[in-house]
């Protein structure tokens, strides 16, 4: 979820940067429809459409924002025609001001609007924009499978399920000529960052354009920006989709990924699209916070024991549970027995040698030792100490245990050494 917030979040200034100040209108005419396109320029660039039958109108993605729906709704109402249907497939909002018996949706999108990953995205929109879109979650009367055609005016509406991963929306065949998907292509502009978010998107979104390209299909829409695109954009868009899955698959770094496509494609606009895609594409090296946690505790170990250094070695600690019935709770609790208890205040400061260090998790074993005098002969002996400490999710020691094991060196029945 969150991944996909910040995905959404850094791709609004980009949009709203690029926004036209006005909403455009425009139409296309064919056999058995008008296809009206309205392109709104918010600060989503939403992208609505209006399939105008004989008798009757088709809504495919509503407007979202206050404003823009109205003047989408009042645009729709002056084609004096009834509303059919109000088809969603990637945006569920805006929907209250149609009645529940228009709102198509398809049962997985259906299924999604109640995940905690919807809410989550809605209730961003809802603060990003200070209530100005319409986030409520409607009721629909109507739920389609994603895998579905039916027919309205003698138009056909062909639905299949987009093979981009992520939402679970449907791309739309009207009629032989439009095909609807959630980004439009656009020839000299890279992909949008918000639908190559990794290589799986690449391919996804390959393999729609290679079926669109099958079919025909002459006019493509999307949800953002202008919204429409031509057959010579669908060509550029199958190769360059090809060229990037094959650049994403020798490139070693999000550098050298973004050389090579700009190498590839100069004259390409949308930099910081093709940035934000190599950034999904090539994530920082994910920290090994075992390893971390491990590196701290012998930092730590050797702080407060050999160099008494206690105020850089307070860096390391968080709550600091004490297990050891010797201390008390707290870090100056545990300086205090340091410096005042028999058993350590005159330790000398020679290095720690550690037979055993290993983590698991939040937890990090550290494996001491010294040779001393048997309690009861006085005979060589090693005390062995283990000390456990665990780790909180600052990466500071929160709780610590100490268990000693004392052994005659000459007294081993296994034979075997200690460590």
């Amino acid at each position: 979820m969150k991944k996909l917030i910040t995905a959404i979040a850094t791709g609004l200034t980009a949009i709203t940067a690029l926004a036209a100040p006005e909403a455009v209108f425009s139409t296309d005419t064919f056999d058995h429809f008008t296809l009206h396109t309205y392109a709104s320029f918010d600060a989503m660039a939403d992208v609505s459409f209006i399939v105008e039958g004989e008798n009757s109108l088709v809504v495919i993605e509503p407007q979202a924002f206050k404003g823009k729906v109205e003047e989408f709704t009042a645009y729709t109402d002056k084609l004096g025609k009834p509303i059919d249907r109000v088809l969603v497939s990637f945006h569920a909002a805006g929907l209250k001001v149609y009645p529940n018996e228009q709102k198509v949706i398809t049962k997985p999108m259906a299924e999604f609007m109640k995940s905690d990953k919807a809410k989550g995205m809605l209730g961003f929109f809802d603060k990003a924009f200070g209530g100005a879109m319409d986030t409520d979650v409607v009721e629909f009367d109507e739920q389609i499978d994603a895998s579905t055609t039916f027919v309205v005016d003698g138009v056909t509406y062909t639905l299949e399920p987009t093979s981009v991963p992520g939402m679970p929306g449907v791309n739309i065949a009207i009629g032989d000529s439009v095909y609807y998907q959630h980004f439009a292509p656009a020839k000299g502009f890279h992909a949008s960052k918000n639908q190559i978010n990794s290589r799986a998107a690449i391919d996804g979104a390959l393999i729609d354009a290679l079926k669109a390209k099958a079919a025909g299909y002459t006019l493509l829409l999307g949800s953002h920006g202008y919204g429409k695109a031509g057959a010579e954009d669908l060509s550029f868009q199958i190769q360059y989709l090809e060229t990037m899955r094959r650049i994403a698959a020798h490139s070693g770094n999000a550098d050298d990924f973004i050389a090579q496509m700009n190498a590839a494609y100069s004259n390409c606009k949308g930099e910081e699209d093709l940035k934000g895609i190599a950034a999904k594409l090539y994530p920082p090296a994910s920290v090994n916070q075992a390893a971390v946690n491990k590196a701290a505790a012998l930092d730590f170990f050797q702080l407060i024991l050999v160099d008494r250094d206690y105020e850089t070695a307070r860096k390391y600690t968080g709550e600091y549970i004490q297990h050891d019935p010797r201390i008390g709770d707290g870090y100056d609790a545990l300086v205090e027995a340091l410096e005042t208890n028999p058993l350590w205040k005159d330790r000398p400061q020679s290095q720690i040698e550690f037979k055993n260090v290993a983590a698991d998790g939040d937890l990090v074993y550290l494996q001491t030792h010294k040779e001393i005098k048997a309690h009861d002969d006085g005979s060589p002996a090693r005390l062995v100490v283990t000390h456990l400490f665990r780790f909180d999710d600052n990466g500071k020691i929160a709780e610590h245990w100490t268990y000693s094991q004392m052994a005659k060196l000459n007294d081993s029945v296994s034979k075997h050494p200690l460590f």
